[in-house]
């Protein structure tokens, strides 16, 4: 699980312009599509988490945010976006 999540949240971090793209079709993330792991199940859900994903991807540029958001997933905790949304995961055994 902790592999499929660090996979989920590193595609969708990088590949943030095409997740935009697809969440405008209204589809499920690479991310997402990639290991069955899914965030939020409305519309408004997975923007919220989109978005909060995003400001995740900003704190990167930090190396400190990078390492605390490295130490949650290790340790299975929420990621920062997860912690600001307030969603969760589901899926993804």
């Amino acid at each position: 699980m902790k592999l499929k999540r660090f996979l989920k949240s590193l595609i969708n971090n990088f590949l943030f312009i095409i997740n935009a793209i697809l969440w405008i079709f209204n589809m499920n993330s690479l991310g997402e599509m990639a290991t069955g792991i899914q965030v939020g199940k409305t519309r408004k859900e997975k923007l919220i988490y989109g978005l909060c994903s995003f400001l995740q991807y900003i704190t990167y540029a930090t190396i400190v945010g990078l390492i605390i958001t490295i130490w949650w997933w290790y340790k299975g905790e929420t990621s920062i976006a997860e912690k600001i949304s307030g969603l969760h995961m589901s899926g993804g055994k």
